[in-house]
């Protein structure tokens, strides 16, 4: 008898072991996916004020798009309004992406679709650094005819210091921003990684 109790009160304690590493890693899931969010959170919170200001800088062009009576000018107010309408909602989608992951899937896939995600949003990034370039040189001229009604483009004093300057401030700025989105997305990773 006392080895068919002993039996029975081993097979219960296994049984809640079992049960009690169940709700531990769920417990533990539960938390990274919180953790995993919430990397996110700050960089959405950023994105969406820098989208509004995208946004509301591109409907300026385009309701003085009416001042901009030379066809460069055109040309670069085009490509202005291009810049802010489209990178915002491409870097938001593609942080988004990023948020909304689905963590319950296995782990070799959910590591596949998070590099995937994360290749996208950071090659959407460097993109953006790279026309941001492009846009220092090309909003100036239009952003000075709309509020001044002057042609910059005639004027070559302004540009001797503003581009040079604008150019260094960009750099380190764009560099700075898009290390902070490669350290949140390696952080991400290392994270998505403990789940294994």
């Amino acid at each position: 008898m006392e080895f068919e109790e002993l039996q029975a009160a081993w097979s219960a304690m296994s049984t809640e072991l079992k049960n009690q590493k169940k709700i531990t890693d769920k417990i533990i899931i539960d938390m990274t996916k919180q953790k995993y969010k919430s990397k996110y959170s700050t960089a959405k919170t950023l994105e969406s004020l820098a989208s509004i200001v995208c946004f509301g800088m591109a409907f300026y062009v385009i309701i003085n798009f009416g001042k901009l009576d030379a066809w460069y000018l055109q040309v670069l107010g085009v490509f202005t309004i291009l810049f802010y309408t489209v990178f915002p909602i491409l870097s938001l989608s593609a942080l988004f992406r990023l948020h909304n992951l689905d963590l319950s899937q296995d782990y070799s896939r959910l590591m596949i679709d998070f590099r995937k995600r994360k290749k996208w949003f950071l090659l959407v990034q460097q993109l953006s650094i790279v026309l941001c370039f492009i846009l220092v040189i090309a909003a100036l001229p239009v952003a000075v005819k709309i509020s001044k009604g002057k042609d910059l483009l005639l004027q070559s004093s302004t540009w001797l210091w503003y581009v040079p300057f604008a150019m260094i401030f960009l750099f380190f700025f764009t560099r700075w921003g898009y290390r902070c989105y490669k350290g949140m997305t390696n952080s991400a990773e290392q994270l998505l990684s403990e789940l294994e």
